[in-house]
């Protein structure tokens, strides 16, 4: 998974198929996956921050997960 969506986020992608080995991984995040345009909701930005924050189980994630996921925000700006 983690290389489908490194392949799809390299904007030179954007108009080739994924290679085989990624074919499914990538169709599957395209079903799954918001437009990026719904990154101008704030709810949905909150949400984001909200999930970037917690562990799979919904517990809190420690304090160091969360600051290394902060480049979120980065990316935002």
């Amino acid at each position: 998974m983690r290389l489908a969506i490194r392949w799809a986020v390299v904007p030179s992608h954007a108009e080739e198929e994924p290679p085989p080995e990624l074919r499914t991984a990538a169709r599957w995040l395209a079903e799954k996956s918001p437009p990026l345009s719904a990154l101008q909701d704030t709810r949905v930005v909150r949400d984001v921050h909200d999930r970037l924050a917690s562990k799979l189980d919904n517990s809190p994630a420690a304090a160091e997960t969360y600051k290394r996921r902060r480049g979120f925000n980065t990316a935002m700006e």
